[in-house]
């Protein structure tokens, strides 16, 4: 009994040879009588994409050539000449903000000084900040210790200075030309006032001499610029620079002598 068992597996050999033979009778079959199944007899690849470009074509044609077409390139138009009009606006208001930013901090980068000062003890006092912090004293300079007295005596030359500082801000070279020339006078006062004889400003720093004063080449290089304005006037290229560093040496000079 073992033995047939163990043998049985070769009794299905027969099935599986006729199984086979069918298989591929059934395969040659089908080629002999569908021919070249392989190639796209029944799928008309053409017409397919003829199809989908047909599609497009009604699509293009209704969204720029019918009345729909039309309304879209109006929207489209419109919408180009709102952006186009929105940026130049945002240039040009961004180019002024940068001109109002700069005027802005120039003008009070020249007024600090003891003016600043004096605001800020007035602003001190009216809000009661305390000022034994050492906080305090680092982020504003002064001394813990340091009283707050009453308002800041402003100085003889303050207010002049400060129209000279608005002539020099501005944009014409006009003003540039009146703020050297404001300057100078203030200093022809300021020098007469201190005893040095001379019958104009230039005879008076001669007189005085080299090493009068620390800042006496300032006065001299300052005082010169004025006297090309006055006696060649328009026709004395005054740039921004030139002008803006000769009133810097006046400033130099009233400080000295605490004018401003």
């Amino acid at each position: 009994m073992a033995k047939d068992e163990e043998g049985g597996g070769g009794g299905n050999l027969p099935w599986i040879i006729i199984g086979g033979a069918g298989l591929l009778a059934f395969f040659f079959l089908t080629l002999y009588k569908v021919g070249r199944p392989f190639e796209p007899t029944y799928l008309n690849i053409e017409y397919f994409f003829g199809k989908i470009l047909q599609f497009f074509q009604s699509v293009y044609y209704y969204m720029f050539y019918g009345t729909t077409g039309l309304l879209v390139k109006a929207t489209v138009a419109l919408i180009c000449i709102l952006l186009i009009t929105l940026i130049a606006y945002l240039i040009i208001r961004l180019r002024e903000m940068e001109q109002e930013h700069e005027a802005h901090v120039y003008h009070h980068a020249e007024h600090e000084g003891p003016t600043a000062l004096a605001g800020l003890h007035q602003v001190l006092r009216d809000s009661a900040v305390d000022t034994s912090t050492p906080s305090f004293a680092a982020h504003t300079g002064i001394s813990a210790f340091e009283p707050i007295s009453g308002p800041v005596e402003e100085k003889r030359g303050q207010a002049r200075w400060e129209k000279v500082i608005d002539h020099i801000s501005s944009q014409h070279a006009s003003d540039w030309r009146l703020a050297i020339i404001e300057a100078d006078t203030m200093l022809d006062e300021m020098i007469e006032g201190h005893g040095y004889p001379g019958g104009s400003l230039g005879e008076r720093l001669k007189n005085a001499g080299t090493g009068a004063f620390r800042t006496y080449q300032d006065a001299w290089e300052a005082h010169t610029v004025r006297n090309k304005i006055a006696h060649q006037g328009s026709e004395f290229p005054l740039l921004y620079r030139d002008a803006k560093q000769t009133i810097d040496r006046y400033e130099n000079v009233f400080r000295e002598f605490e004018y401003i």
